[in-house]
């Protein structure tokens, strides 16, 4: 063995075994270095646009204070989320350059102009909301404001919104002279701080496994959060510019994997395309209340999302009802037709 060594190809040898060994170490000491000093590469970016005032009450258009408070409060919540909750999120001036580099106006609402936006700052979430209402009343020791805000997390690829949360917020109490734009405000922020941590957490992603015809098994299921019949989109490509190719139905979940069904494939899925979980966000409805010294809605309710009625297979049901209908309906004429003119010879 010690000749053998000694020989040309004994030494190349050894040199390989050395080298596979040491290689695997060399990478992972780099990847870790390149985490420390720039965060991870794949982290999903969010870009916050400015956000809809539905009421725009005595001229004032709170929007983009409620984009701020949802902001800041994504901020705090970036720097404490961990493992797959981490995301990267587009600087608020990034996002204006970006509107205004595209000629568009704020605040952006088409989906297509929100899409541009997203693909101008390589974000792969786009934030988008709205004040559904305001009111203020008066209490015992001053007055309080109350707000309904929705936000609403639509995934750049699909455009489709996948993650969100409606929620109320209300104000201190402070002396019945505070100016309303500081009583919103306050409750804009409180909106924001409920609603930041509950989307942060809905942030549900797998990868596909293994495919077969329109179904596909995904290392994902109950432990991480996925549930049966829960919508899904697949996506496919680098972070930032991510192409649709299909949305699904879970169909069966186990603890450490879950599988999906195809209801609307657009490319095909294939082993390592990213699956998206969907939640539904609710709408807001205001109340308002009997008191008389409130001015505007003095809380708001959740409501449910109605699910989108199928009216194109009910159509089509309600035709071929129609055509068996008329078949049988001229049958009988010919039939009763056919008897009135018969003659005895």
């Amino acid at each position: 063995m010690r000749r053998f060594l000694e020989t040309l190809t004994g030494k190349a040898i050894c040199h390989m075994v050395v080298l596979s060994l040491v290689l695997p170490i060399m990478a992972l000491a780099s990847m870790r270095r390149a985490e420390a000093q720039g965060g991870l590469v794949n982290e999903v970016r969010w870009a916050v646009l400015e956000f809809v005032d539905k009421t725009k009450r005595d001229g004032v258009n709170f929007g983009p204070d409620a984009t701020s408070a949802v902001q800041n409060e994504l901020s705090k919540r970036r720097e404490l989320a961990r493992g797959n909750d981490r995301f990267d999120l587009v600087s608020p001036d990034q996002v204006s350059r970006a509107v205004e580099t595209l000629g568009l106006v704020n605040p952006v609402t088409d989906r297509t102009g929100q899409l541009r936006v997203a693909q101008e700052v390589g974000a792969s979430r786009i934030v988008t909301g709205e004040i559904a209402g305001w009111g203020t009343r008066k209490v015992s020791g001053g007055i309080v404001a109350t707000v309904g805000l929705r936000v609403i997390v639509h995934d750049s690829a699909s455009g489709l919104p996948i993650n969100g949360d409606a929620v109320e917020g209300q104000s201190s109490i402070r002396p019945e002279n505070t100016d309303v734009k500081v009583l919103v405000n306050e409750a804009l922020e409180q909106a924001a701080a409920k609603a930041a941590p509950k989307i942060v957490a809905q942030q549900l992603t797998a990868n596909v496994l293994s495919t077969r015809e329109r179904s596909a098994m995904i290392n994902q299921g109950s432990r991480a959060g996925f549930k049966k019949d829960q919508r899904v989109i697949v996506v496919r490509g680098p972070r930032g510019r991510e192409q649709q190719v299909a949305v699904a139905t879970i169909t069966s979940v186990s603890p450490d994997d879950s599988e999906i069904q195809a209801t609307q494939d657009i490319k095909g899925i294939q082993p390592g395309d990213r699956v998206l979980g969907i939640f539904d966000v609710p709408g807001l409805r205001p109340v308002f209340g009997d008191n008389k010294n409130a001015q505007g809605p003095t809380a708001f309710t959740p409501e449910r999302p109605r699910r989108s009625t199928n009216m194109s297979g009910i159509i089509s049901v309600l035709l071929i009802l129609g055509l068996v209908a008329l078949l049988l309906s001229n049958g009988r004429s010919n039939n009763n037709l056919a008897a009135d003119n018969v003659q005895a010879r």
